[in-house]
């Protein structure tokens, strides 16, 4: 018998072990909550953040830690979710926390319930995912397509992109003027059908001789020296083109 408890406590402590490995190391901040919102334990990826230990916020509400001292609003959001997660509700929003060293951190913060065999919710899981990066790559796509929409504004060459179908998803305030419609006139409607449709002589011009949808098909750019557009008033406009994939 006292072989077998040798061998159960020293699993059990090879156990304990793993568990406070992957707990502590781990990339994102975890931690421990009574229902109340009181931490039992914060792993050392959060505690660092703060520049706290174990001992100074174990038994603390978590609303009132430093991760939410400078972040008022996060922490009405963190009150109100420990309320629902203690009502069994998973509860997860966006937020900030301040490092010690006064750097912004970016949050996306969730709180499980953790139930028992009878379904009774015993203690809360926060988790936060630091999502700095992903929202500075997000401000700086943002920002790259906005100077991209400016400089297309702005260019005296009408410009238009059509999706896999052939319809309209962009065109610039030149190609507009050219055809003299609204941008809301052209956007979602198909290229050929709507100012591509028709030969000066009046005749039918089919899908299958048309440039533009060619492109799609074939995907190679396509140079047209002389071509003709409709224009809203049913008039033709002389065009020069490049159409590219």
């Amino acid at each position: 018998c006292s072989s077998d408890l040798y061998r159960y406590f020293t699993a059990k402590t090879q156990l304990d072990k793993r568990y406070r490995a992957i707990f502590d190391h781990t990339y994102q901040f975890i931690g421990l909550l009574t229902t109340d919102g009181r931490i039992v334990e914060a792993n050392q990826t959060a505690l660092r953040l703060v520049g706290a230990s174990q001992e100074e916020v174990k038994g603390a509400l978590f609303s009132e830690t430093p991760w939410w001292s400078n972040n008022p609003e996060g922490k009405k959001l963190l009150e109100e979710g420990i309320k629902k997660a203690a009502k069994g509700e998973f509860v997860r929003f966006e937020t900030v926390h301040k490092s010690k060293d006064g750097e912004v951190v970016a949050i996306d913060f969730s709180l499980k319930p953790v139930f028992d065999r009878n379904g009774h919710v015993t203690y809360l899981l926060p988790e936060g995912r630091d999502m700095t990066e992903q929202k500075l790559i997000q401000m700086r796509i943002s920002e790259s397509e906005s100077r991209v929409q400016a400089i297309l504004t702005c260019l005296a060459e009408g410009i238009c992109q059509l999706d896999v179908d052939g319809k309209i998803v962009y065109i610039n305030s030149a190609a507009q003027q050219i055809l003299q419609y609204e941008e809301d006139d052209l956007i979602g409607h198909h290229m050929h059908e709507k100012v591509h449709y028709v030969m000066p002589d009046g005749h039918e011009r089919s899908k299958e001789d048309c440039p533009l949808l060619r492109v799609i098909k074939e995907g190679k750019s396509c140079r047209v020296s002389e071509d003709w557009f409709v224009r809203k008033d049913q008039s033709l406009v002389p065009v020069e083109y490049v159409s590219s994939p």
